[in-house]
Formats: C-alpha cells, structure tokens, sequence
C-alpha cells in the first residue's frame, strides 16, 4: 500500500548544548489545547522542548527554528523487501507574529491558535498566549498553509491584516518556511444568534441538533480545525437555543432531528448544500443578538 513518512518536531529536532558543549536530548510534552469536542473527538498536540543552560540558569524553552518534511513511498504486496533508499528533505519551520487589539476594551488573556488551513489534526494546533502588550509569536509551524484563530469568548476576528491584505477568512502560506512578521489582529463582540425550536406537533423539540454556516459558500470547507462561522448546537430542557459569538455575516440556521443517520455528517460541503434548502437564512451584526424561531427539518 501506500504511506507517507514525516519527519517533524514531534519525532526530530535540531539538538541544543549546555555550556559545556554537551547537547541534551530534546524533552516531549503533551498539551491538550481548549478546542472543543467534535463529534466525540479531542485534539492534542505534542511540542519540542528543551532543557537548555543560559548564564548557569537551567531554562525549559522552544526553539524558534525547527526543520520538518515528508514524502510518499510505496510498499507491493508481492515483496517484503525493505526500503533502503528513502529521502525526506527538510524545510525550515516557520513563525507567524504580531499584535492583538480590541475596537473597544482592553486586551482579553487568551491564545491564539495557528490551524492547517486543511484540518489535518496529524499537523497538530500551535498556540501562542497573548501578552499585556497585545503581542503574540506561533513558532514551529510545519510547511503548509495555516489560518489564524482565537478563543475568547464574546470576542471574535474581525480583522487580520498583513502587508496591505486581509487574511480573517484566508491562509497564511508557510511552506516555504518564512516567517510572517507584524500581523495585526482587531477583536470585535461577535453577534448572536437564538430561538425556539419546535417539532412538527409545535411542541418544543429536544431530540435536534441546531446547525449554523455560513451562506458563502466558499467558507464551508479549507477553513483550519474549527471554523468560528460553522457549527452546532443543542437546545436545552425548553427547547431554547443560542448559538456562540460569531462574525458579522449571512448564515444558515437549520434545526436537524437527530434520529436522521445523516445528521453525524453535518460539517461536509455536501450535506450543507442539501440542509441550505432547508434552512432559514438569518443575517447577524455585529455586537447583536438575533432572534429566530425554527421548527425541526429531516433531511433526506
């Protein structure tokens, strides 16, 4: 069959020495970031450091620079013979940096997330926590492209802006290994969104999911690992909903009973482009909350 062979930060490294010149073998620690559940899963991350010996202080640090790559090799079914001549080329890891502001209030302690624009969870979800001064700094960033994210409650991107462009809904291309320096990121209260759900009976429905995504289409997919414009919720004991902070924007909102097996399939681009049929289109603002009723939909 066919595989892919990696070499990253969490199996490789560039070796750092104490004083004496001696290096130290590189320390792992597993860190599991606040990205919520989807669909049962959690995602972990595993970063490179190392105990390194600065001025006769012992400091446990990440370095800046790391070197990664991958390549695709094949293995017949016919023989067992071992693969002796493989080559995986290294790049440069690379850091995206800048300042985080808000339009109104000061800078929330949060983290910042650097997420592969493909949702790949093998490439992990680098963070950065955010300084008093708004700054940040994801190092260690593996040859692909990455879109920047934050969690911070009612605070939502409004804007990220880099060398003249707007980069809130598009990648950042890394892999060619350069750093990307001087990004501005402005945090704006998000809008909401919320409502009664009722059954075909007008009674409150409880056995539904309330699905929320965006009516431009280009954003259902290539959006990182969690897409702060798609997602889902429940309603409670009543049969209210609320969905989270989201950027201003037209979005489709549909109530999806849960008895329907295609419901477990909600985030693919083929499953929204039959739920938008469905769906009650809703127009959010910015620091606004929305309120609209729905009544539960089966999709076939």
């Amino acid at each position: 069959g066919s595989y892919v062979l990696k070499a990253s930060v969490d199996i490789c490294g560039l070796g750092l020495g104490n004083d004496n010149g001696v290096p130290r073998p590189p320390r792992f620690t597993s860190s599991r970031s606040s990205l919520p559940a989807l669909d049962g899963l959690h995602f972990s991350s595993l970063t490179q450091a190392e105990d390194v010996f600065v001025g006769g202080v012992q400091k446990h640090v990440t370095p800046d620079a790391t070197y990664a790559g991958e390549t695709s090799v094949f293995l017949a079914a016919e023989t067992l013979e071992p693969l002796s001549d493989v080559v995986i080329s290294l790049q440069r890891s690379a850091k995206i940096s800048g300042t985080v502001a808000v339009e109104t209030g000061s800078v929330p302690s949060a983290l910042m997330y650097a997420e592969p624009a493909s949702g790949n969870p093998s490439m992990g979800r680098p963070i950065s926590s955010i300084g008093s001064s708004g700054q940040f700094a994801i190092s260690g960033l593996l040859p692909s492209d990455y879109i920047l994210r934050l969690d911070s409650g009612s605070l939502v991107v409004k804007s990220i802006t880099w060398s003249g462009r707007e980069y809130a809904d598009q990648a950042f291309d890394l892999r060619q290994g350069q750093d990307v320096n001087g990004v501005t990121v402005t945090l704006a209260k998000g809008g909401r969104i919320e409502g009664s759900v009722i059954d075909d009976k007008k009674q409150a429905a409880l056995t539904c999911i309330v699905v929320y995504f965006p009516v431009d289409r280009s954003r259902w997919q290539h959006f990182g690992v969690v897409s702060p414009r798609l997602g889902r919720v429940l309603p409670n004991s009543v049969g209210r909903y609320r969905l989270p902070s989201v950027p201003e924007g037209d979005y489709y909102i549909a109530a999806i009973a849960v008895e329907d097996g295609s419901a477990g399939t909600w985030q693919a681009p083929s499953f929204l482009s039959g739920l938008a049929g469905l769906a009650t289109r809703v127009h959010v603002e910015w620091g606004k909350t929305t309120t609209q009723d729905l009544q539960q939909v089966f999709v076939k």
